[in-house]
């Protein structure tokens, strides 16, 4: 039997009160979940880039922008995510290393194995025929190349020959070729 209140001809009829309540009830329940959710569920990481160096101590540009600090170096403020970055490593006597980076959310570690960068001390003398020391070592008969040497090394070079007044460099070594000229002077 119906309800006391309603009447026999109600029995088909919506409610227009009822389906009212009904629709606003469904949405406060939305409104709530979607809050509970939003509240629960942390926002993602903002993106960070660890760079980690071997040796450590490089210095770090991000899109040609030096950064301060040196490896190993945490990058995060203003990093868009999405966006792509040109990164590059840098360390005396060492190659270079760039790579691009794609900023995403979360950290990202790199590690950066820096090379050491190739370097040739070459030695000459006036008059040639001289015997050559490096650091105190004999490494030969000048002219001479020298290709295990590393880039951004100090060394001293030192020249001898009979009849000749020794002579003697402090050379710092470059990446590529560092020529070396030692002009040996007539003992008279």
């Amino acid at each position: 039997p119906p309800p006391p209140s309603m009447q026999a001809s109600d029995l088909g009829r919506p409610q227009p009160l009822r389906w009212l309540l009904s629709a606003l009830g469904l949405v406060a329940i939305a409104v709530g979940a979607a809050w509970v959710v939003s509240t629960l569920v942390p926002p993602p990481p903002p993106p960070t880039l660890e760079i980690v160096s071997t040796p450590p101590g490089a210095t770090v540009l991000l899109d040609g922008a030096a950064l301060p600090g040196v490896t190993p170096l945490s990058l995060g403020n203003g990093l868009e995510v999405g966006r792509s970055y040109a990164v590059e490593v840098r360390l005396s006597g060492y190659q270079p290393w760039t790579a691009t980076f794609v900023a995403t959310t979360g950290t990202t570690r790199q590690e950066v194995p820096l090379v050491p960068a190739v370097a040739v001390l070459h030695v000459e003398t006036t008059p040639p025929g001289a015997a050559i020391t490096v650091d105190g070592a004999v490494v030969g008969i000048s002219p001479l190349d020298l290709g295990s040497m590393r880039a951004g090394q100090r060394v001293i070079v030192r020249a001898a020959l009979p009849g000749y007044a020794p002579a003697q460099l402090d050379v710092v070594i470059a990446a590529g070729v560092t020529p070396a000229v030692l002009v040996l002077e007539p003992i008279r």
